[in-house]
């Protein structure tokens, strides 16, 4: 659990999907968010596709949706589902 996570400053998003980090800027209007360009380590991990996922719907324009501590992130590469961390 401690290899992806997904976190939200007030200006800026942060993002694991695997063995590399990210970071970016973003914007929200209404239940859109823009993620702007995004920075990354770039280790050779032994699986990528999940990061490779992760990041390909973070770069389009993501529709959140979400209940409780429960959050969704969709775009047109796929969708991320959250758990907010106790």
């Amino acid at each position: 659990a401690s290899n992806f996570y997904v976190n939200f400053m007030p200006d800026r998003i942060a993002a694991k999907f695997g063995c590399n980090s990210l970071g970016a800027g973003y914007s929200q209007t209404g239940n859109t968010l823009n993620v702007g360009a995004i920075m990354a380590t770039k280790m050779a991990c032994p699986d990528m596709s999940f990061e490779t996922q992760g990041s390909a719907i973070l770069m389009q324009p993501v529709t959140i949706s979400g209940m409780a501590n429960r959050l969704t992130l969709s775009s047109r590469s796929g969708t991320i589902e959250l758990v907010q961390a106790r």
